[in-house]
């Protein structure tokens, strides 16, 4: 097999016009070159120099091979400049997928942000509350909450955050009182559904958790619906915090059973982990990775 390393010294070995020549330039000891052509040689089963201790001059085999080695190591070298260009100019498609509700106030800013510093980078966003293939919908990136079930796949967390109950104070001033979980029967509930799934706040407090199986008045799967719903004041609701963040900054929702959590949810960073990482993938979660913790201060949740 042929070293490619021994022709590109060869050619610099011509081009110097001697091994001495091509030792003070290139930092390598004249009987390393000496070697490395006489493996290259062989390697060819042909004379490419004729050396004495004053002289080299080519071979007629050798003039040959010396022309065709130059054309291929100057395409190499256009090669490797060209692919350095684009490693400096970012370029391409990245398909990413989100859930619904977090476009307005994690997706875009993520997004927005990442294109302005790579301006040459087009970007698609998929909004969907199914659990995605990635393969099958041609994504490169899932920010997604919970767990994905597919084990091939890499996560990296970008937040934590918590569900938490909450009514509007429009609500709560007419409403029966609410000491205890199991007061919520009592109340009209807004909760996120999915028409397959039944409906269960699981809550804890001094790590003992209750599930309570829920019959909510209103059920959608769109949180910033949700949202709306607390805020015109038709019941308690459970809203993610990192969704719902401005109207319990601004008090327009007020936390309710403030004893009782839900348990930690955390949105990730998805992506494949059956082959490298392209570049864009690689540059996109390192974006996110540094913005998200700018937007978890302003939604107060770093």
């Amino acid at each position: 097999m042929i070293d490619y390393n021994s022709v590109a010294l060869f050619v610099k070995v011509v081009e110097a016009g001697s091994l001495s020549e091509a030792s003070r330039r290139e930092g390598i000891p004249v009987s390393t070159i000496s070697r490395k052509l006489r493996e290259l040689e062989a390697s060819l089963n042909t004379q490419l120099l004729q050396r004495s201790t004053r002289n080299q001059r080519l071979t007629e085999l050798g003039e040959v091979y010396y022309d065709h080695a130059r054309r291929g190591m100057a395409s190499l070298t256009e090669a490797d400049r060209s692919l350095q260009d684009q490693h400096e100019r970012v370029s391409g498609m990245l398909r990413v997928s989100a859930p619904p509700s977090l476009s307005d106030f994690i997706v875009v800013p993520l997004v927005g942000s990442f294109c302005q510093q790579y301006p040459d980078v087009r970007v698609r966003v998929l909004i969907s509350e199914r659990d995605v293939d990635l393969i099958e919908d041609g994504l490169d990136v899932a920010l997604w909450p919970g767990q994905m079930k597919d084990s091939t796949l890499k996560a990296r967390t970008l937040l934590e955050y918590q569900h938490v109950m909450m009514a509007a104070p429009s609500y709560l001033e007419r409403a029966p009182k609410l000491n205890h979980p199991s007061d919520l029967a009592s109340h009209p509930t807004i909760a996120f559904a999915r028409w397959d799934r039944p409906v269960v706040w699981r809550l804890m407090r001094d790590n003992k958790l209750i599930e309570l199986p829920m019959a909510p008045t209103l059920a959608m799967n769109d949180y910033q619906g949700i949202e709306q719903a607390a805020l015109d004041g038709h019941g308690i609701a459970e809203i993610p915090s990192i969704i719902a963040s401005e109207s319990l900054k601004s008090g327009r929702l007020i936390p309710v059973l403030t004893d009782w959590s839900f348990r930690a949810s955390k949105l990730s960073f998805v992506y494949s982990g059956n082959r490298a990482i392209p570049q864009l993938v690689h540059l996109f979660k390192a974006h996110c990775l540094d913005q998200i913790k700018q937007i978890g201060s302003e939604l107060r949740l770093q």
